[in-house]
């Protein structure tokens, strides 16, 4: 996908020898954790982007016109800091924003501005732990899922009450739920 690309990426996107990376922030109350799916570590616009080589893994993002999927990231072996975080932190409902950067091959620099290729929020981090190894998962959902839900506010005479207490603009709105309102014939509104 060329979308939001500069020149200089679409011809890195398209050249024989191309090299793209994943950039992942996951913003905690803590601070921000910046991760790069790479070998080296990244510094783009004064932030520096920890290396995870192999430890990180993205499934891919699934998309239709209809729904808005989430992605999971699976994360082991990495510091400490990260297992932390995953047993301390409120993490439920944090913004994650994963972005995706070409690399010339040949110096290893970011080519043009990283473009964002998903942002979402964590629904949960469930840990994995073994006599070996700790694998911390990551399941966050596309911020346009919270579009599809259900609005948690209603208008009845008790959500204006809560709001504005002693305003009388929902008092009868109970009772309109259930009465039918007839409307006058088609022909009547043809003469």
């Amino acid at each position: 996908m060329s979308r939001g690309l500069s020149t200089a990426q679409r011809a890195a996107a398209i050249a024989p020898h191309r090299m793209a990376i994943a950039l992942v922030e996951m913003h905690f109350k803590a601070g921000l954790l910046s991760l790069a799916l790479s070998p080296w570590d990244v510094v783009h616009a004064g932030l520096t982007y920890q290396r995870t080589g192999q430890l990180l893994k993205i499934e891919a993002a699934h998309e239709s016109s209809k729904s808005f999927e989430g992605i999971r990231m699976t994360m082991s072996g990495l510091d400490t800091t990260i297992m932390t975080l995953a047993a301390d932190e409120p993490y439920r409902g944090r913004l994650i924003r994963i972005l995706k950067a070409f690399v010339d091959p040949d110096s290893g620099e970011l080519i043009g501005t990283p473009v964002v290729q998903f942002v979402g929020r964590i629904r949960s981090m469930p840990i994995q732990e073994t006599n070996e190894t700790c694998t911390v998962s990551v399941l966050a959902e596309h911020y346009e899922a919270e579009l599809q839900r259900a609005a948690p506010l209603r208008l009845n005479n008790a959500d204006q009450q809560r709001f504005y207490p002693g305003d009388k603009g929902a008092e009868y709105a109970d009772q309109l739920e259930d009465k039918a309102v007839v409307w006058p014939a088609r022909e009547a509104l043809m003469k």
